[in-house]
């Protein structure tokens, strides 16, 4: 058993010993090759940079990175496949931050998609591995295909004198807001920032005769160091929002049930043919099946006819052209407008300057216009060369029986202000 072990122990002396031999001629033959490049000491490599950043903006650029190695003298970037190039000097550039990042404009660049590198050297002129950044930069073609957001609609509220802008959805995901200037009837200026998200804008005191102006502006990148603009435009309201102008019109004094007086508008005493609850006479509302309309009836021939009755509202325009319309919710003349036996009724829909609206005899000559009423509507045009005060509304004329009017809403649009 001894001379066993010993006869084994003297094999693996052997053996060891051949190992360092293979090893030392090996080693020897694997550095012979660059031998002559590392007498001088190992090369030496810069830390690359970090958190390297492309911030886009109108034929320019601003690129931010991180230098950690305290041995890094420059930096240089390249662009154009290193046509082009900048250095920086980073300790100077160290001295005008006010962080470990730092940062170089690259202004007076063409639109189009870049890629960066950075290489830092030290002073040695040893270079580190490059890091690449990849972007775009904006101009006019970008600009070109801007738009200004779009006004769905735009309605004056002659009862609160204010004018309610709805807007369309944002065309872009870019649009970051819209500036809205108008001048109020005080004349005061007023600028509103309208956000992406916001739907509609309130303008407070507003002169209908005036228009108002917006400007919508683009961020295109969230790191992005301009903000495009749309050129301004103009709008003037669409719309005039009468008082209680429907559908679902609402009452003043009525029975409880189905006639009254009709809020917001003036009725003349020929329209006045129910009784309220308390005894008084009341017209221009009727709830029949509701929900409530602007009208009256004479149904029977014990009725007190109808001659000349006047529902109208009184308002103050700018010079202009405008429609004023009246719809109908139903097409049965029995529920909507109903002329009845002979005399058959005469029902008009009228525009008039002054403070109410003439006889029907008088249409003709001192109304702006009229038209006689039709289902499923109605629309007249005027014009008005100056600030008027003026009426609108119906008059009508019910002697036989079965006569109904019942309109289910108005409307006044604006066509043109002068």
């Amino acid at each position: 058993m001894k001379r066993f072990y010993n006869k084994f122990q003297k094999m693996g002396g052997y053996i060891a010993a051949m190992a360092l031999i293979i090893c030392s001629v090996s080693c020897t033959s694997m550095n012979d090759p660059y031998q002559d490049f590392i007498e001088g000491g190992e090369i030496i490599y810069p830390a690359k940079s970090d958190s390297v950043m492309f911030a886009p903006g109108k034929n320019r650029v601003k690129l931010n990175w991180i230098v950690s190695d305290p041995a890094i003298a420059t930096t240089k970037i390249y662009w154009r496949n290193k046509t082009d190039s900048v250095i920086v000097d980073v300790e100077a550039a160290k001295a005008t931050s006010i962080s470990d990042t730092l940062s170089v404009e690259i202004n007076n660049i063409a639109e189009g998609v870049y890629t960066f590198q950075f290489i830092n050297f030290d002073n040695d002129g040893n270079a580190s591995v490059s890091t690449e950044v990849t972007g775009q930069v904006y101009g006019d073609a970008y600009q070109q295909t801007l738009l200004p957001r779009l006004v769905s609609s735009s309605s004056f509220n002659v009862m609160k004198n204010k004018l309610t802008v709805v807007w369309g959805p944002p065309s872009s995901s870019d649009l970051f807001d819209t500036q809205l200037n108008y001048m109020d009837d005080s004349g005061m200026e007023h600028a509103i920032i309208v956000p992406r998200e916001q739907d509609s804008t309130v303008l407070k005191n507003y002169a209908l005769g005036n228009g108002f102006n917006h400007s919508t502006y683009y961020v295109p990148d969230s790191l992005a160091i301009d903000t495009f603009s749309t050129n301004d435009v103009t709008t003037k309201a669409e719309q005039v929002q009468l008082a209680n102008s429907g559908p679902d019109f609402e009452h003043g004094k009525w029975d409880g049930s189905r006639w009254g007086n009709i809020k917001d508008w003036e009725a003349n005493t020929a329209v006045k043919t129910r009784t309220a609850q308390d005894g008084s006479l009341v017209g221009g509302f009727d709830n029949y099946n509701g929900p409530g309309h602007l009208g009256f009836e004479r149904w029977s021939s014990s009725e007190m006819t109808i001659t000349d009755g006047k529902v109208y509202q009184e308002i103050t325009l700018p010079a202009g052209t405008y429609t004023f319309s009246a719809f109908f919710n139903d097409n049965d003349p029995g529920k909507a407008l109903g002329l009845g036996t002979s005399p058959q009724a005469e029902v008009y829909l009228a525009a008039a300057k002054g403070n109410t609206l003439p006889n029907i005899a008088d249409l003709e000559s001192n109304a702006l216009n009229h038209k006689f009423l039709e289902m499923p509507s109605t629309e007249i045009e005027f014009t008005l060369n100056q600030e008027s005060d003026i009426a609108i509304g119906i008059v009508g004329t019910m002697e036989g029986t079965r006569q109904n009017v019942r309109i289910s809403e108005v409307a006044l649009r604006i066509i043109e202000l002068q």
